[in-house]
């Protein structure tokens, strides 16, 4: 599943909560320095997205639990941290639908 900024992969998780994993491709951002800003930045997102719905990672009463490995696009990094983030909320909420 994707859109202009994050590539998804999930799968369902037998486990009591939701796992995500977050690369950032080095052939998009050659330092690691701006590559571990990126992903502060999404963990970030993610934190908020959590406080939320109180610590779920589900939108829906449906509570099936996820491992998530999100990737960034190269069009991330031209984007603001808000226009980023309601496209990352926008994908959580396609998942647990």
């Amino acid at each position: 599943m994707s859109n202009n900024n994050f590539t998804f992969f999930f799968s369902k998780s037998k486990l009591s909560n939701c796992r995500f994993g977050i690369s950032i491709p080095q052939k998009l951002v050659k330092k690691s320095v701006e590559r571990n800003c990126y992903k502060r930045q999404i963990r970030s997102m993610l934190i908020q997205h959590l406080k939320k719905y109180n610590d779920s990672c589900q939108t829906s009463n449906k509570h099936f639990h996820y491992n998530l490995i999100i990737i960034i696009r190269l069009t991330y990094l031209s984007n603001d941290f808000i226009v980023n983030r309601e496209s990352l909320y926008e994908l959580l909420e396609r998942v647990s639908n």
